[in-house]
């Protein structure tokens, strides 16, 4: 029997997807309790370091569905040379990572970050900050996450530039740069948000002389992958006061070191890779994964997100 394996440790209703492959067996669950099905499965969804021992083992594996967006940790090279089909999750963190994207702005150009260190020390401080309308955005990375993004910002009347490599427009922006303009978009923008996928283009894409292109007055807020900032060149920006603050979700490495300076850092505010963190999350994914599995049921091929192992998204 045909065997689909699902990795979550969230309770699931399996009737949904017995109607869409009748006759295959169904297996969910965590890695320890399901390992013997991950190897011997045609089918399998979830994301993290198993995914590469699974492409190792499994001569059965057909396609995998990333429960990730970010798919730079996968054996990419091996599942190319097995005709393994890979999907990721685009689109489904776009919404909360938008939101934060969003919140980390408001929060930063309204004083509320500072406001809440003040209100540490019981400081009564009172200071003249921005407004997020009329301000400008630049967007590195016009998938899903910057088009929902750009769509939040115009709600505060900001201008909305993007970044691809194509430079193909979208109507969420007010323009679109490509690889060779990236240092025009850095010069124009109030705050640069950084979405990128890791790919060998984009590792340490945000260096020190990226840095220095950028308005003194700029924010820069990393949400994508850690290693395309440089990091080091990020803090020297900082200390240097060459950007003005910096909102990092994602970092090198991960969990950030205790003695890494930009812990200490009171223009710096750093979550612990939670932006695509919600309630919603399973709900979305699994309802990619429900779409993507009637298309291969029906023609042997997901309808959306499947993965270009040259283009590593």
């Amino acid at each position: 029997m045909s065997k689909i394996a699902i990795l979550s440790g969230a309770s699931y209703d399996k009737t949904e997807i017995g109607r869409i492959a009748p006759g295959w067996e169904i297996v969910i669950g965590e890695v320890s309790e399901i390992r013997q099905a991950l190897i011997q499965a045609e089918i399998v969804a979830g994301f993290g370091n198993i995914i590469s021992e699974i492409v190792h083992n499994n001569d059965k594996l057909r396609w995998v569905q990333s429960f990730s967006a970010g798919i730079d940790s996968y054996p990419l090279d091996e599942m190319k040379k097995k005709g393994i089909i890979l999907t990721n999750a685009a689109g489904v963190y776009a919404v909360p990572i938008a939101e934060s994207i969003i919140g980390t702005m408001l929060g930063y150009s309204r004083g509320l970050f500072a406001s809440l260190s003040a209100q540490k020390n019981k400081n009564w401080i009172r200071r003249e900050y921005s407004e997020l309308h009329g301000l400008t955005v630049g967007i590195l990375g016009a998938g899903s996450i910057g088009r929902e993004t750009a769509r939040l910002a115009k709600a505060f009347e900001m201008k909305t530039l993007g970044f691809r490599k194509s430079g193909r427009p979208s109507p969420l922006f007010d323009e679109i740069f490509p690889t060779d303009r990236l240092n025009d978009l850095l010069a124009q923008s109030d705050f640069v948000v950084n979405i990128m996928p890791l790919t060998p283009e984009t590792i340490g894409l945000i260096d020190s002389s990226r840095f220095r292109i950028m308005k003194k007055t700029a924010g820069y807020i990393s949400v994508g992958r850690g290693k395309t900032t440089d990091q080091d060149a990020l803090i020297d920006a900082l200390r240097r006061h060459e950007i003005a603050f910096a909102g990092l979700d994602v970092t090198v490495p991960e969990p950030l070191p205790p003695g890494s300076p930009l812990w200490e850092m009171e223009n710096v505010l750093i979550t612990p890779h939670i932006s695509g963190s919600t309630a919603n999350y399973f709900k979305r994914v699994m309802s990619l994964f429900l779409e993507n599995l009637e298309g291969f049921i029906k023609t042997g091929k997901p309808c959306r997100n499947i993965v270009d192992f040259d283009l590593m998204y």
